[in-house]
């Protein structure tokens, strides 16, 4: 059902895309997470919140002056620090840092704020792929272990996304744009059986920096970028 739904909105942004007259572009952006997981006891009493990241790349199609279609191709890292346990549960003193690799897409509906429309809102979905999951335990005292248990959850993970930026047009071919963006998962990401029947749900927020490239489509229908 969650692939079924990331198909369906992927063919109306497409369509969108290219069954307008309207302008676009396309970008580069990344920045650090703010990584938290919810849903069971164990993470609320061995876990913190891990500081992880995201890169990759963007397009935009405007379908007004003060709404576009966004659609963003990433690899993120997603993660919690853990301390005194290790990941099969069993005490220890040392810290052990989770790191959970995607490739995330973002499906989004952009809204301009302000007189000038510099500032704009996103909302829309994420459907993340789980390329690999270690855990890495390290402490005084204590051998430095690494290890892998991504046999322990789901490939997919799926959820809501809304983001608030600014853009800064530095001139007629290059925008800066700054954004806070939160994915907000809504599924069970885990295999395991959870003490009093609980979940692992992923939800991160990054800081993104990007820069953005105007796209202009001619009348033979290329596109050019706009230099």
């Amino acid at each position: 059902m969650k692939q079924n739904l990331l198909i369906l909105l992927f063919f109306i942004f497409t369509n969108t895309l290219y069954g307008q007259n309207t302008k676009y572009s396309f970008g580069i952006e990344g920045g650090p997470s703010y990584t938290i997981y919810r849903g069971n006891d164990i993470i609320k009493d061995f876990d913190s919140p891990g500081i992880r990241g995201m890169a990759g790349l963007y397009f935009k199609t405007f379908i007004s002056e003060h709404s576009a279609f966004s659609t963003n191709f990433s690899y993120e890292i997603k993660g919690l620090n853990g301390k005194g346990i290790l990941p099969n549960l069993s005490p220890c003193n040392c810290t052990t840092r989770g790191y959970l690799d995607y490739l995330v897409i973002n499906l989004m509906y952009q809204i301009a704020i302000g007189e000038k429309k510099n500032f704009y809102y996103k909302i829309g979905t994420f459907g993340g792929y789980l390329l690999s999951k270690k855990n890495i335990s390290t402490g005084n005292n204590f051998k430095k272990s690494i290890n892998y248990d991504i046999e322990q959850y789901h490939k997919f993970d799926f959820g809501l996304t809304n983001g608030l930026g600014v853009l800064f047009n530095l001139n007629e071919s290059l925008i800066f744009s700054t954004e806070i963006r939160n994915n907000f998962g809504l599924f069970n990401i885990s295999k395991v059986i959870n003490i009093k029947d609980g979940t692992v749900k992923s939800n991160a927020t990054t800081l993104l920096i990007g820069f953005l490239f105007p796209i202009k489509r001619n009348s033979d229908k290329s596109f050019q970028i706009i230099l």
